[in-house]
């Protein structure tokens, strides 16, 4: 996916992401909407990012309705808008983009830009998960630790702490440690969620 990818571009990519875009690719529009905002290729403008990732929006690309739900959420070359940032990411993750059911959920289980909707957002990790985003993993594992948006649950926790450790996710490995101190006992393991 173009919004994690932390390579850098030559002039030349771009060129070819710009050739692509004019013919209706919205991947390209969207991946030269990255380039602007990481400055890979290109000087770093974060508006014609902004630009370009409203034309791939316009041809329904769920990656470009995050990176631009991701701008908002941060403040980056539009307004700061956490309501925004909730409905592009609210489209991106119909169209089943995980990192956007991620966010999203982030969002609803500490209420920010909304009401507080722990159950909603333990829904969307759970989707999330089961398409294997380690963030989710990480997440869902922690609401089931907490009992929050579902009941209790250390075995459920453990099981996804340890998926997100074996994908690699260093903070997953620590929790899974805590997860089992913690079987049993009423005390909140804590843990701050990925997102």
């Amino acid at each position: 996916m173009a919004s994690d990818d932390e390579s850098t571009n030559s002039p030349d990519a771009n060129d070819c992401y710009r050739v692509l875009a004019l013919e209706g690719d919205a991947a390209a529009m969207n991946n030269l909407g990255v380039s602007y905002e990481k400055g890979r290729g290109v000087a770093k403008d974060a508006g014609k990012a902004v630009e370009c990732y409203a034309s791939a929006i316009a041809m329904g690309n769920a990656c470009a309705m995050f990176n631009l739900g991701r701008m908002f959420e941060e403040g980056c070359g539009v307004e700061k808008s956490a309501g925004k940032a909730a409905e592009l990411y609210a489209s991106a993750a119909a169209l089943g983009n995980t990192d956007a059911m991620v966010n999203l959920g982030h969002m609803l289980d500490n209420g920010i830009g909304m009401a507080p909707d722990n159950k909603r957002a333990c829904e969307l990790y759970l989707m999330a998960a089961e398409k294997q985003n380690h963030a989710a993993m990480f997440n869902l594992a922690m609401m089931y630790l907490n009992g929050r948006g579902t009941a209790m649950n250390p075995e459920k926790a453990d099981f996804w702490l340890c998926k997100a450790a074996a994908a690699g996710l260093p903070e997953a490995r620590y929790f899974s440690s805590v997860a089992q101190r913690h079987a049993g006992s009423d005390s909140d393991a804590g843990g701050r969620l990925l997102h």
